[in-house]
């Protein structure tokens, strides 16, 4: 057994029907050859052959834990395939307006508990011979970077598969642990463990905060109550349960040139690109705010070659300037945006820390308020999201993604797209990840909010052309 920590546990208790915490990828590979067989049946025993591999695949949360005490992990080897992938043809022609429709519905229902929390999805029929494959994993067992490794093991290049002489080791199937277990181990977590955990990070928190304040990079109060002014948007409301979904493909060579040339990193150069196409979309909409908007982007606090199954993010806010007519002034405001931002969070980091690695702590029937999602998430079930401040208008991801090909049943992947989520009043996100020489962005939004996800994709294809012309 497994315990989840505080960050992890949060993904399962702030979720809802309406409001699901699962990410996903859409990776859509070239058109298989017919005579190297079913491709679908390759796949298929590829991800058996991978199942003690990947904790991801063999492991379901103990639901008496989820509602009695912490939370943990049970390995279980009786993985039920016939659950978990599933073959679905698109109709004809099936263009890539019919797939976006598909993956929208298929990323709206949760995944179901009583499984280890993943699915997969293999999708035929894509007009030009070529087939998908849409992958379902819940947030609490990984998060963005996590997610590459995932990949590298689910789509391994053929030519780098593991000898049919090296025997997969055994998964012995774990006991489902006793209340009187559980019991003791939240005991021990509330009064000793997590205590002592606050208290060594506050000390750390005064201590960077302290050190922050006297090299100056907090000392601009303003840029810092940017970051708590989040203008009320279409965005900000209560989240149903239909999705839209959207795509974009950028040169991602060009954008690294357009930073470089603008000392400006790839991640400026992305939230230029969104505030110009946010601008217009809220500009047709006759609803944008004269205030620039506040977005939260999740930071990785994970070390390089870290492949642990567990959450390691923190979220940092930055604003877009939405409200500058002026393309050119975009990337300046932006960088310095973003430069507090960073300052900020860097004060905080014994507190983003602490986030990742407590325990996670629930006495019987208490919800646990340390999570600010669960907190949210009271705050919606009450009906009170549309008469509340937003704390932000959406959510941004910008995620460095394979630089090799992935591959299915040996056939290469030409897009790797992410698909994010929506939550609790903030009904729209927007996730870019590079794959090989293309940055490949994913839209996805609830579907009273967003109603036109592609439309909003579109856009940010526009206003990269607008704003490379701008800073070139």
């Amino acid at each position: 057994m497994q315990p989840l920590t505080n960050l992890d546990a949060s993904w399962l208790r702030a979720e809802t029907p309406q409001t699901p915490f699962h990410i996903a990828n859409l990776l859509v590979f070239e058109k298989p050859d017919p005579k190297k067989g079913d491709p679908f049946d390759a796949f298929r025993e590829h991800l058996v052959s991978k199942v003690h591999e990947l904790p991801l695949l063999h492991r379901h949360v103990d639901p008496t834990s989820l509602k009695l005490a912490n939370p943990v992990w049970v390995n279980d080897p009786d993985v039920d395939f016939d659950y978990h992938l599933k073959r679905i043809k698109l109709d004809a022609p099936g263009n890539n307006q019919q797939l976006n429709t598909l993956v929208a519905k298929l990323h709206e229902p949760p995944l179901d508990r009583e499984h280890p929390l993943w699915q997969a999805y293999f999708i035929e029929g894509l007009e030009d011979g070529a087939f998908a494959v849409y992958l379902k994993m819940h947030h609490s067992a990984v998060d963005g970077g996590a997610v590459n490794y995932v990949l590298d093991v689910m789509f391994a290049d053929p030519n780098k598969a593991a000898s049919k002489s090296e025997q997969s080791p055994i998964i012995e199937k774990d006991k489902a642990p006793t209340p009187v277990e559980l019991m003791w181990n939240t005991s021990l977590n509330y009064f000793v463990k997590t205590p002592m955990q606050v208290f060594g990070s506050v000390a750390e928190v005064v201590k960077t905060s302290m050190s922050a304040l006297r090299e100056g990079s907090l000392r601009d109060p303003n840029a810092l109550l940017d970051m708590m002014r989040a203008p009320r948007t279409p965005f900000n409301t209560s989240v149903t349960a239909g999705r839209t979904f959207g795509t974009a493909f950028l040169p991602l060579s060009e954008i690294k040139a357009l930073g470089k040339a603008n000392e400006a990193t790839v991640n400026d150069i992305v939230l230029a690109i969104c505030t110009g196409a946010l601008r217009k979309y809220l500009q047709s909409r006759n609803q944008l705010p004269s205030d620039p908007l506040v977005v939260g982007m999740p930071v990785s606090m994970r070390p390089e070659g870290d492949t642990t199954p567990y959450n390691q993010i923190f979220i940092m806010l930055t604003t877009l300037p939405t409200n500058v007519p002026d393309v050119a002034a975009w990337l300046p405001a932006i960088k310095k945006s973003v430069d507090n931002a960073k300052a900020l969070h860097q004060a905080w980091l014994p507190l983003a820390q602490l986030a990742v690695d407590i325990p996670s702590v629930r006495l019987p029937n208490l919800t646990n308020l340390t999570s600010l999602m669960e907190g949210i998430k009271w705050v919606e079930d009450r009906g009170l999201t549309d008469r509340w401040k937003p704390f932000v208008n959406l959510w941004l991801s910008n995620i460095p993604g394979p630089r090799k090909p992935v591959y299915c049943a040996g056939v290469p992947a030409r897009t790797n797209i992410p698909v994010g989520i929506p939550m609790h009043g903030v009904a729209l996100n927007i996730t870019a990840i590079s794959y090989l020489d293309s940055m490949d962005f994913g839209v996805i939004g609830c579907a009273r909010a967003v109603p036109d996800a592609q439309r909003l994709a579109d856009l940010l294809a526009d206003d990269y052309k607008a704003l490379k012309a701008a800073l070139s």
